[in-house]
């Protein structure tokens, strides 16, 4: 459960920067992973 709570975290900021440069979600999946 923390660490899904620190993975939100971490996701939710680097969506904002990474939308930016891709167009798709998969950097997201990544991270997720």
């Amino acid at each position: 459960m923390v660490t899904k709570t620190l993975q939100t975290t971490i996701v939710k900021k680097f969506i904002p920067a990474r939308k930016a440069n891709s167009r798709k979600g998969e950097n997201g999946t990544v991270l997720v992973v």
